[in-house]
């Protein structure tokens, strides 16, 4: 049986906005308890007892019970200054009894743990946070980082995943948070990790600079969220309470993708789910009212002035840690900048925040990582990076690496222009009759260049145009013309004497 104490919890708890679940876990009692209390109007009620009898047998401090508890949560008042308030209201026993009451009612509810519930309009407030956990990919245990993104007053919400929580996969997770949205709030609260807040003395923030750069380029305001109360991030952190419950616990997943395909499909279960607080769903509260509030995004992604930025060299090669990887022939010579982002994937950007290339990070070091997309279109221009010929060759022709490896040993000095001759040839002649030409190069031991051009012409029909751009000239057919010399005579000028 509940006391009267517990049942006037109950009602406050209830009144501030909390769950059914939530107050069972607080209060360390039954759901079916809160259920069958809050279903009573008054404790008369809920007991059957006389409420004079039950308010009688108790000491004079409990008749203030719903104002102290209101001051507690509410107000934040401390112990001397809500006996200050009951006199007022008209307590007249003693201080001891109260303070006994009060180590009492503490006891029964983690005041640390509750907060007054606050509402924002539609596209005035978003919540940003993240947690760490750690699963099995396949059968590796690993450290998974997901990001929260959610709209306060809608409820809807944006998760993303990464494999560490480096300052470009915030902006990244933001980013797609605010394209997923469609738009941004005028505001949005964060936690005070040290990619977004360098320092914070009270309630001065110091922002760090690219991320102050960022939220400047969409218009957003920053809060930093104040140091040891997390409860005013109630409403993202509340979600990865769920996450957790509903989706990493008993999660079973292939490979770093597979989660974040599953974890795609999640956001989505959860943005169509009824919400206990709103009582709506949120993709449908997002899109009916609070979508048309957001403020609109720029035309591109942000490109602070910080970004780390390469120089592609003319054979449309980047340096990122150790390796090189490819972007488009129309780069190279230019300035592009980088952005590691969930700690397996390099996108490249082009100076205008064009996306324009995208590759998984290399493990391994001194790698050459090409998109043979990267070169469709370069007809005529030279490449001279022997290793990255040496890569594209292998690519091309996987079962004639043997012959790659032997021309390099045969012409050390020139095997680039022989590597690069040999991938041009497939401009014009078919994949099976360029590697049939490769085969007859190894049973020769010949691996030049011309060896293998004049086996292809030997075996091939080829255009003229085509022939000159590989410096390759065929026999010109010799026709014979025999003409009356008295021809000659019609030639202009005076002619020439018989």
């Amino acid at each position: 049986m509940l006391t009267l104490d517990e049942w006037a919890s109950i009602k406050i708890l209830k009144e501030k906005g909390h769950g059914i679940k939530e107050i069972s876990r607080l209060l360390k009692m039954s759901k079916n308890t809160v259920r069958k209390a809050l279903r009573s109007d008054s404790f008369k009620e809920y007991s059957g007892d006389n409420k004079d009898d039950v308010l009688k047998s108790r000491s004079n401090v409990s008749a203030y019970h719903e104002k102290i508890l209101e001051m507690l949560i509410k107000d934040k008042f401390i112990g001397s200054r809500i006996f200050i308030e009951i006199r007022k209201l008209g307590y007249s026993g003693s201080k001891t009894a109260f303070y006994d009451y009060l180590r009492r009612l503490k006891g029964q509810v983690n005041i640390s743990k509750i907060s007054q519930r606050y509402e924002t309009d539609a596209g005035v407030l978003s919540q940003f946070d993240w947690a760490e956990y750690s699963v099995f990919l396949g059968k590796v245990l690993t450290k998974v980082i997901v990001f929260s993104t959610l709209l306060c007053y809608s409820r809807y919400r944006k998760y993303y995943a990464s494999l560490d929580s480096k300052q470009g996969s915030i902006i990244e997770s933001l980013e797609e948070a605010f394209c997923f949205f469609g738009g941004v709030t005028e505001q949005i609260l964060l936690d005070n990790a040290k990619a977004m807040v360098l320092r914070r003395i009270g309630p001065a923030v110091r922002w760090n600079p690219k991320f102050l750069e960022l939220v400047c380029y969409y218009n957003i305001q920053p809060k930093a969220c104040l140091p040891g109360r997390p409860e005013t991030k109630g409403k993202v952190e509340n979600p990865f309470f769920y996450l957790q419950e509903h989706f990493i616990k008993g999660g079973k997943f292939n490979s770093f993708e597979d989660f974040l395909k599953q974890l795609e499909d999640f956001n989505d279960q959860v943005n169509q789910r009824l919400h206990q607080g709103t009582g709506k769903i949120p993709q449908e509260l997002f899109l009916t009212e609070e979508k048309r509030h957001l403020k609109p995004l720029p035309e591109q992604r942000f490109v602070g002035s910080s970004e780390d930025f390469r120089k592609a060299n003319y054979d449309c090669l980047i340096s990122v840690g150790g390796n090189k990887y490819s972007v488009p022939y129309t780069y190279g010579g230019k300035q592009v900048w980088i952005r590691i982002v969930q700690g397996v994937r390099l996108k490249v950007y082009s100076q205008q925040a064009k996306l324009m290339a995208e590759h998984h990070l290399s493990k391994g070091k001194n790698q050459i990582i090409i998109n043979p997309a990267h070169y469709e279109g370069l007809k005529r221009k030279k490449i001279s990076d022997k290793d990255l010929l040496m890569k594209m060759f292998k690519q091309a022709f996987p079962d004639k690496a043997s012959f790659a490896d032997k021309l390099v040993a045969a012409y050390r000095m020139n095997a680039a222009y022989h590597l690069f001759r040999i991938l041009d040839s497939l401009k014009y002649y078919p994949q099976k009759e360029v590697e049939a030409a490769l085969l007859k190069g190894l049973e020769l031991n010949c691996y030049s260049s011309n060896i293998i051009i004049g086996l292809l012409r030997a075996g091939s029909q080829i255009k003229m145009e085509d022939a000159f751009s590989l410096g390759i000239v065929k026999d010109i057919p010799q026709v014979d013309i025999s003409r009356n010399l008295e021809e000659y005579n019609l030639l202009g000028g005076n002619g020439y004497d018989r």
